[in-house]
């Protein structure tokens, strides 16, 4: 598997976590992620950590400055992604956590504005790093 041999590749150069981009539920990078880069042999064996790169661009609704999190509509895609990660990815033995909690990077962070403290709540409530 071609997989199997870039992950060797990696590894070979020191390379144990990657950061997978993550556009959806059910996309190609979801179906990616879970039919070819989980199988790999380094991967399965837990040799390999990875964490998820939460796409705010592809899945939150734009409000022309960013990502309101007082518009109840975002909030509501973010917990059910945070869900579907969670059940999907965050207690893969191969899933990179730090103090025993999943990590997820959210990419442009800095757009989000609004009541950010639904973050801190989705945060504590899939005991996110």
């Amino acid at each position: 598997m071609t997989v199997n041999k870039h992950v060797g590749w990696f590894t070979g150069h020191g390379i144990d976590v990657f950061i997978i981009n993550w556009n959806g539920p059910y996309g190609y990078q979801d179906a990616t992620v879970k039919n070819y880069f989980l199988r790999a042999d380094l991967v399965k064996r837990g040799d390999v950590k990875f964490a998820i790169l939460y796409e705010t661009i592809w899945r939150l609704k734009d409000s022309n400055l960013g990502w309101n999190l007082s518009d109840f509509e975002n909030i509501k895609i973010l917990d059910n992604d945070f869900s579907y990660l969670s059940q999907n990815y965050f207690y893969s033995s191969s899933y990179y956590k730090i103090n025993d909690k999943p990590v997820l990077y959210i990419y442009e962070g800095k757009g989000i504005f609004g009541n950010v403290s639904k973050i801190k709540t989705l945060k504590e409530r899939y005991n996110l790093f």
